[in-house]
């Protein structure tokens, strides 16, 4: 990074553009932007490109939470001889988030772990998960935060099996894109800036030459027929198409002034059940209606009876 650069609450706005989760994990796991991804985890850790390359390969498990629940999906992993890099794209800042994203990084511990007694913790791979955020994990106004595991009087690294790195996309959506062309090419700001940068002409003329950027470019036009409406998520659009598909304009305003998280109850299951039809995912449904997952999962089994 060029700059360690920070904002005051004052010039905070609200952000309304930024990659959709489906878009991202596929742009990050797709083959042919190998590159980027390397070239993202080697300026946030630091470890040389070269260094990085040896023997990394993104990998496609499931991880389970409890023995009582099913695997869940993780966004992105990769690994190679020195270790496991998760990637997480998380756009709802809750507990309940930050839980799940810390029982992957556990399970993935776990998993390493080998049968009986001799040698069971023995050539445990460190692990790394990145969240890239749609809000300031920590609301200090800093573009990227690294959590270790620490000592509480003395500040001392315990061990470096685990390391939590979060970064806020919220952050670029701030700066402009005259700005952005500032920091020098490769910086992280400069290869995130395409998370909520959503238009492509912008795009093109700032990664313009850059050949791994090239390509990023290249898979965002090309992932969505539709890639305008669909490609960067926007919460209040989908919220409106949801409320408008069930004719409810009349009296949308006032519910949208009270959130919709809390609306009527009609009106709020109307919507997640429209939506589900509309074949969205859970988490975006929780991130746009501020839903809890329990009461989704019911409206959606009774959606199917």
């Amino acid at each position: 990074m060029t700059k360690d650069t920070f904002i005051t609450k004052e010039e905070k706005k609200d952000v309304k553009k930024f990659l959709r989760d489906k878009y991202a994990t596929k742009l990050l796991r797709d083959k042919d932007c190998k590159d980027y991804l390397l070239a993202i985890i080697s300026i946030v850790l630091g470890i040389p490109l070269e260094e990085l390359k040896k023997g990394f390969k993104v990998i496609d498990i499931k991880v389970g939470l409890t023995n009582d629940t099913k695997n869940q999906e993780t966004d992105v992993i990769a690994l190679n001889h020195e270790g496991y890099y998760n990637i997480e794209i998380n756009y709802n800042m809750s507990t309940e988030v930050d839980y799940k994203n810390m029982c992957y990084i556990c399970n993935l511990v776990l998993r390493q772990t080998k049968p009986g007694r001799i040698n069971r913790y023995k050539n445990i791979l460190p692990e790394v998960q990145i969240n890239l955020n749609n809000y300031d994990q920590f609301k200090i106004g800093k573009f990227i935060y690294v959590s270790k595991m620490l000592e509480e009087t003395y500040k001392l690294v315990r061990n470096e099996l685990i390391k939590i790195v979060d970064i806020d996309l919220d952050f670029l959506s701030k700066i402009d894109y005259t700005d952005i062309k500032k920091y020098e090419r490769g910086s992280l700001e400069y290869l995130l800036y395409a998370f909520v940068c959503e238009n492509k002409d912008m795009r093109k003329k700032l990664y313009e030459g850059d050949v791994i950027m090239d390509k990023v470019n290249e898979k965002l036009d090309t992932m969505d027929t539709n890639i305008d409406a669909y490609l960067f998520y926007d919460k209040q659009k989908l919220v409106e198409e949801a409320s408008r598909e069930q004719g409810y304009n009349e009296g949308y305003e006032e519910g949208m002034e009270k959130g919709v998280e809390k609306g009527e109850s009609v009106k709020e299951e109307t919507i997640i059940k429209n939506m589900l039809n509309l074949n969205y995912s859970l988490e975006d449904i929780q991130s746009i209606t501020n839903t809890s997952f329990e009461k989704i999962e019911q409206i959606k089994n009774c959606n199917t009876n």
